[in-house]
């Protein structure tokens, strides 16, 4: 075997490894920053992954020579093809690619037609050489094969890992692009080398890839575990793996609602599973699948618990339960596949069979999901058909391990427990909501509920955003509940997004006492305004506009404002004195057209798209932020609506206000449930300091214990450093607001 071998085998793997989240990250901005992204990207990787193993299967039939030379030049075009899209700058995946009708679809066109050829023909790349080697890895018993099996998957979570922490934070994205296909021309020329350096042996011995594949999977002196009848078969090569890419796909959409998508989550997540792999087609993944498969139903119990978390707790628990989901019920799995195993006759139709079932489990959450389910119920599918998994190995290996039939009933027991719980859960979730709806950018839903507001008995419309609340509204005899500002947008939160402007009372302002601002300032004597807000939620800010006001709503989701401006639920937006205008598409490529048509900038521009736990990055950006200043007035406020559970954004804001010039105010505001408002934290950024005391209702934020960080760019730099693992309170100057709440709350209880 040659030496270059397992070098150009551990690279191989690592590149292919550090293209899939690379390539995540630059399509994300293209589509919204929407979380769907990542699982259309793992779908379209999976449908590679089937023609690198077809392509691999096909090469297989060539002579030694033929087959070395075809696979060299296909990687010179590999190379030439990613270089030509690296110097295009990218453009290719900018200009509105999500305005189109599919989304996720253009997602799936961008990944074939720009990475394509060179990920297929990596994806090849590991198997053709252990076929190379195979006729020095049978002299010494297949051990030599092994071995580099091993390597790859030691290049494979190298490459995975590495792009989180030692290449998304420090190099540019047009750098990683330039790097990777400098990594691939590198790969390129040791696999040169190799194929030139490889002289002894027949066609015959130099291109078995079904030995080579074979001698890598089977450890060696050892029996395979003999199966029940049911538990073997062609069609668990088909159905094991795809269940387990479901799983791996609803997993990381369930956990990317409300966290912010981003490579290092990704990672973890497929760290896991490309783990699973490794572990599940080992002895030990084959030996103790009873093991595992208790293992498997600790971690549903854990993700069936760990789902009924909220709030600032939640993260860790969801994201340690989900990744033991992945992993042990991977390894569950894939030793069950593992042991199903065929002759080295039929192996390369055993891996291409592996293959098809994973890129359709993948398919069926990015593609058939959306379409069949209103919510985003694939999770809860996943858990219940690894639960059912579980009751089937137990059903059909009930008369073949008698000595374990104890255990076995114990599995299928707590199988059937699981089956119930999360349908239970999913009954329970179900109770008050009155409308659904899902796209490419999330599922929607409308909850109903009876509760006192203001003094009278109101019915309450919420919308919700996977996790998070997206705004609501009172409907009931007194018609001015409906013209109540609530959830984070009241007067000593969103509301002071316009009544701090001087053209709200049409005059200077002196020194502001948030304070006096329980109630509205009123707004009558002062000039019209122009307002923009990104983000609509169900438009609770139009409830401040008043007539001669110029209020546009920038919203990427076109479900959402359709749900905004049905009067059944939401009449915000459509009975506002100002008539606002939604404007449909990304916010940022909306503002960038604004700005090269001449439009007016705006008074007043808030930001309320990191409301949400998932936020788009290519919307907190220095570029992003520069953009935000030339669409602002001189005199103009820029308000962030940062309340967040799992990302601390202080430090973003005092980082963009360092980069534009301007002065900080944050304010913590509380819940009032009488009035439906929401705690929230609301910072804003002007070019002259608001002269502001906070009394006793309002806390302001102290940026002088903020953090300082550096505000990441389009090319480079991620949100992942200000994840916070348990939720702690802001930085405040003082503390009197929650003695303040605790004598509200003891005053209701009276």
């Amino acid at each position: 075997m040659s030496p270059l071998t397992p070098i150009a085998i551990f690279l191989g793997s690592a590149l292919l490894f550090c293209l899939q989240p690379m390539v995540g990250r630059t399509l994300l901005p293209a589509f919204g920053g929407s979380a769907a992204v990542w699982s259309v990207c793992l779908a379209a990787f999976q449908v590679l992954l089937v023609g690198g193993y077809a392509y691999a299967h096909g090469l297989n039939k060539l002579g030694a020579q033929k087959q070395r030379r075809a696979h060299v030049a296909m990687l010179g075009v590999a190379a030439a093809w990613t270089f030509a899209a690296a110097m295009a700058g990218l453009a290719w995946v900018r200009g509105g690619l999500h305005a189109g009708a599919h989304p996720a679809m253009g997602v799936l066109v961008v990944v074939l037609a720009g990475v394509g050829v060179p990920y297929l023909v990596l994806s090849a790349g590991s198997s053709l050489l252990q076929a190379w080697a195979s006729e020095t890895a049978r002299e010494h018993g297949g051990r030599g094969v092994y071995r580099l099996y091993a390597i790859s998957n030691l290049g494979s979570f190298f490459g995975l890992f590495a792009y989180p922490f030692l290449l998304d934070p420090f190099v540019s994205l047009r750098g990683q692009w330039l790097g990777w296909c400098a990594g691939l021309v590198v790969y390129l020329a040791l696999v040169a080398g190799v194929a030139r350096g490889k002289r002894g042996g027949g066609a015959e011995a130099l291109s078995d890839l079904d030995a080579a594949l074979a001698a890598s999977r089977q450890p060696k002196k050892t029996e395979p575990v003999v199966l029940a009848r049911g538990l073997s078969g062609a069609a668990w090569w088909f159905v094991l793996p795809g269940l387990s890419s479901f799983t791996l796909v609803a997993t990381t959409n369930h956990l990317s609602m409300d966290v912010a998508p981003m490579p290092l989550l990704w990672v973890i997540l497929l760290g896991a599973f490309l783990l699973s792999y490794a572990v599940g087609f080992s002895r030990a993944g084959e030996r103790w699948l009873p093991v595992w498969r208790l293992l498997a139903l600790g971690a549903l119990i854990a993700c069936g618990f760990a789902a009924q978390e909220s709030g600032g707790d939640a993260f860790t628990a969801n994201i340690l339960a989900g990744a033991a989901l992945v992993f042990f019920g991977g390894v569950f799995l894939h030793g069950w596949l593992y042991a199903t195993r065929p002759e080295g006759a039929r192996l390369t139709r055993f891996y291409l069979g592996v293959a098809v079932g994973g890129a359709v489990g993948g398919m069926l959450v990015s593609f058939v999901a959306p379409v069949v389910f209103s919510g985003y119920w694939e999770y809860q599918v996943a858990l219940i058909a690894c639960a059912a998994a579980s009751l089937v190995f137990s059903v059909l290996s009930w008369e073949l391990v008698w000595h374990a039939r104890l255990l076995n009933g114990v599995t299928a027991v707590a199988s059937v427990c699981v089956c119930m719980l999360v349908w239970t859960a999913m009954t329970v979730e179900s109770r008050g909501i009155v409308l659904r709806g899902r796209n490419f950018y999330g599922a929607l839903k409308v909850g109903q509920s009876d509760m006192m507001v203001a003094g009278d008995l109101a019915r309450v419309y919420a919308l919700t955003n996977g996790g998070t609340m997206h705004g609501q509204q009172a409907h009931g005899r007194n018609p001015e509940l409906e013209k109540m500002p609530t959830s984070y947008y009241g007067s000593l939160a969103g509301g002071l997004s316009v009544m701090l402007h001087k053209k709200w009372t049409g005059g200077a302002r002196g020194k502001i006492n948030l304070g006096d601002m329980t109630k509205p300032v009123s707004g009558e004597n002062g000039s019209p305004m122009r307002v923009g807000v990104i983000g609509l939620g169900v438009g609770t800010m139009a409830t401040w506009a008043r007539a001669g006001d110029e209020w546009r709503f920038f919203e990427i989701n076109p479900l959402v404002d359709k749900v905004a401006r049905d009067e059944q639920f939401f009449t915000c937006v459509t009975r506002s004195a100002a008539a606002p205008r939604t404007v449909l598409g990304d916010a940022r490529l909306m503002l960038e057209r604004e700005q090269s048509a001449g439009e007016a900038v705006y008074d007043v521009l808030i930001i309320d798209a990191y409301s949400g736990d998932s936020i788009p990055l290519h919307l907190a950006t220095e570029e992003a932020f520069q953009l935000y200043a030339k669409r602002l007035a001189p005199d103009g406020i820029l308000a962030m609506h940062i309340s967040n559970w799992h990302l601390d954004l202080l430090p973003l804001c005092k980082a963009a206000a360092r980069a534009l010039g301007m002065s900080a105010m944050g304010v913590q505001s509380f819940d009032n449930p009488n009035e439906l408002t929401e705690g929230a934290m609301w910072v804003f950024l002007t070019r002259e300091p608001l002269d502001v005391s906070s009394g006793a209702v309002v806390e302001l934020v102290d940026f002088s214990r903020v953090r300082d960080i550096r505000l990441p760019t389009d090319e480079r730099g991620s949100l992942q450093g200000l994840i916070r693992f348990n939720y702690s309170a802001p930085v405040l100057i003082e503390d009197g607001w929650r003695d303040y709440l605790e004598t509200e709350t003891r005053a209701d209880g009276e």
